[in-house]
Parts: structure tokens; sequence; C-alpha cells
């Protein structure tokens, strides 16, 4: 069978055409493709940094309030921390914790003041009768007092009082008075 030249006109040009197609693809569409590729790939790494950014942004808002309450709490001590200690206001805060606490002061004497690092402590060494609640809540009203008072080297014995039989315990401890060391 012999090709007519009409035939290999049409074959040329079907050759042709596939040709530019193919052409077309490789040097036209290709790029593109490739270009857009990196350019989805670059939109999904951005979306990722977007999110992380968000995540990071929400982690400042719960830092800053997290950051504001510790300022306002370390406000808070300092402006209870005096400059100096009137042995007279620290006695008024130790009798109305002891007001409201419902224990019974059985001594108060002052120690001679100790001076670590930034500060100075004004202790006094405290006896008391009360029960278990009564020193608790003492020990709280001591914590929230407007003076800033520490205690420590609590020691409690098991007591009975004829005259007060709800009190169950006999507790000794050092109350501090703190300032700021000048």
């Amino acid at each position: 069978m012999k090709i007519t030249p009409l035939q290999q006109y049409l074959i040329l040009g079907a050759l042709a055409f596939l040709g530019i197609v193919f052409l077309f693809y490789q040097f036209l569409l290709k790029p593109i493709n490739a270009k857009i590729d990196t350019l989805q790939s670059t939109l999904n790494q951005k979306k990722q940094d977007l999110e992380a950014a968000k995540a990071m942004v929400a982690k400042y808002v719960e830092f800053k309030k997290e950051a504001d309450s510790i300022q306002r709490e370390l406000e808070w001590y300092q402006n209870r921390i005096p400059q100096t200690i009137d042995k007279t206001k620290f006695l008024e805060a130790i009798s109305f914790a002891q007001s409201r606490s419902g224990i019974v002061l059985t001594s108060l004497t002052f120690q001679s003041p100790t001076t670590p690092k930034d500060y100075t402590e004004v202790p006094a060494s405290i006896r008391l009768n009360s029960d278990f609640g009564g020193l608790v809540n003492f020990l709280y009203q001591t914590s929230t007092s407007n003076l800033f008072m520490t205690v420590r080297d609590l020691t409690v014995t098991p007591a009975f009082a004829a005259d007060h039989p709800n009190f169950t315990i006999q507790a000794q401890m050092v109350v501090s008075g703190i300032e700021v060391k000048q």
C-alpha cells in the first residue's frame, strides 16, 4: 500500500503537532508546573510558620498574665517588707494573728537579730496553747500579715490545760519579722 502525498502531509502534520505539543510541555508547562510545586511547598511552609506563630502568640498572652500575676505578688511582698521593724508593730502583728486564730500565747521573748544576705530577721520565740486548727490558723495569719513574717523551728507537743479543755497542744516556734538589709 502506497501512502499518498495527502496522507504523508497528514502524518507529518500530526507528528509536527505532537512535537510542538511535546516541546510546549517540556519548555513551557513543565517549568511552570515545577514553579507551582515550589510555590505550593513554600505556601505550606508559610502556613505551618503562621500556625506556630499563632501558638506562640497564644502562649505569650498566657505568659504575660502569669508575669503580671508574679509581678503583683512580688510588689505585695516588697510592700510588706519594711526598712526597719519597730518591735511594737511586730508585737501588734503577732497579737493580731493571735486574736484572729484563737490561740493563747504563754510567752514571747525577742531574740537578737540575724542578718542573712539580703535582709535582716528580728526573731521572737513564742510559746502557745491551742488546738491544731488554731495553730494552723495562726500560721496562716502570720503568712498574710501586713508585716512580712516567717515561722521556723516549730515544735508541737500534746498538752492538757484544765482551764481550757479545748487546747490539746503546746507549740513553740520562732516568728521572725523581716526587714530590708541596710
